[in-house]
């Protein structure tokens, strides 16, 4: 195995029974237009003692450019039969999420540009994929999470809501006031997410009675829900928006 070789095994992280085949550069006009790395699977493989081979498809995945040529790992995945059962199921590799059509690595610039210019259509010009595509990698990555979240309780908690999108999509924000730490995320802006927000910390045997501050702007809806659902806790509104009011009736004098 020569030097060249062992670093491109190393920099893709495999290990058994992942093997690199081969490294092959695609020609256009006389001129090299990409590079694709060809990944083996050991034939011997096997999920358990109880898995046969039951047939295998090719997968192509992008990643990160080398220089400035666009790559790609190919591979054979092969299909397990289990005897036991008889469910099939599809080796997983470990440079790319399940039913990705890209790279880790390149997921992962994808997203730091995306954090940097806040626009997927910029990023998705940047790596010359679609925007489409740069959405659902961004999806992938927070709608899990999101969906998957637990609302936590804190005894200072503030409440805000912002956009999530020019059309004024709303979220509400329920922050713990003592470390910034976000305790919980609710669609909208009216005194239902503060309603949900009460379901989830019950659904988790969180209790309620431990907010004993809230700090709210001075939405009709919060202050609503705040009264309804935590009672015993004080409500405060934050500078800004009180601040906000006074020049709002002042500046006509």
């Amino acid at each position: 195995m020569d030097q060249l070789q062992t670093l491109f095994i190393e920099s893709l992280g495999l290990e058994y029974p992942f093997n690199l085949a081969s490294v092959d550069r695609q020609v256009q006009d006389e001129k090299t237009s990409s590079i694709t790395f060809t990944i083996e699977i050991d034939s011997s493989y096997r999920p358990s003692k109880f898995h046969t081979k039951h047939s295998s498809y090719e997968k192509c995945w992008q990643h990160l450019s080398l220089f400035q040529y666009p790559c790609y790992i190919k591979a054979d995945l092969p299909v397990f039969k289990d005897s036991r059962t008889g469910k099939t199921v599809v080796i997983d590799v470990p440079w790319a999420r399940k039913g990705s059509g890209f790279t880790l690595l390149f997921e992962q610039e994808v997203l730091a540009l995306l954090r940097l210019t806040n626009c997927k259509k910029t990023t998705a010009a940047f790596f010359n994929i679609y925007p489409q595509r740069v959405r659902t990698i961004y999806d992938n990555y927070t709608l899990d999470r999101y969906e998957q979240r637990e609302a936590q309780v804190a005894q200072k908690v503030g409440l805000d809501e912002t956009s999530t999108k020019k059309a004024h999509t709303y979220i509400s924000l329920f922050v713990n006031l003592e470390n910034g730490q976000i305790l919980d995320i609710q669609d909208g802006r009216s005194s239902e997410a503060v309603t949900e927000y009460v379901n989830q910390l019950r659904l988790s045997g969180k209790p309620v009675d431990t907010v004993e501050k809230f700090s709210i702007d001075m939405s009709p809806a919060f202050i609503s829900g705040v009264k309804t659902h935590f009672s015993d806790a004080r409500m405060t509104f934050d500078r800004f928006h009180v601040v906000q009011l006074i020049n709002r009736y002042f500046k006509p004098l």
